[in-house]
């Protein structure tokens, strides 16, 4: 429910969309700059796709580019995965946040429908002492004592 609430912006949409271009972009571009390359292990479309996804994932693994353009990309995909990883971080905290301040303001609420309550609930016994304390039109005097 609540998560579901959280993803439902149209931010994460575009940021998962974003993430399959830079994750695409970096498969292509590490497959044509590692092709022919001298002790290069990144051999197949399938090793580029790995080797970007676990960058963007910030997961690493046995795959590292062995020329120049490879290992930009690699860093230029390091620094995308931090970047979206706070803006990830940044959003559920905002989420949170907001929960927060959401059950604050139901608590407030509440407490000031109790605390009306209770001033009502007092202006009824106040009414009702003097109600009791003063005589009523209704009763019979005292009957008087004769000596």
């Amino acid at each position: 429910g609540s998560l579901r609430k959280m993803l439902r912006g149209r931010r994460v949409g575009y940021l998962l969309g974003l993430t399959v271009l830079v994750v695409a972009a970096g498969t292509i571009g590490v497959y044509i700059s590692e092709r022919g390359q001298r002790g290069a292990v990144i051999l197949s479309l399938g090793d580029a796709l790995w080797w970007a996804a676990s960058l963007v994932t910030t997961i690493n693994n046995e795959l590292y580019p062995v020329s120049v353009e490879g290992r930009v990309l690699g860093i230029l995909l390091r620094i995308y995965a931090v970047g979206i990883f706070g803006l990830l971080a940044a959003s559920f905290a905002s989420y949170l946040i907001g929960q927060q301040q959401e059950q604050g303001q139901a608590d407030a609420a509440a407490r000031d429908a109790l605390a009306e309550e209770v001033r009502r609930l007092r202006e009824e016994v106040r009414a009702l002492r003097l109600q009791q304390a003063a005589p009523s039109a209704t009763q019979p005097p005292p009957p008087r004592q004769e000596a």
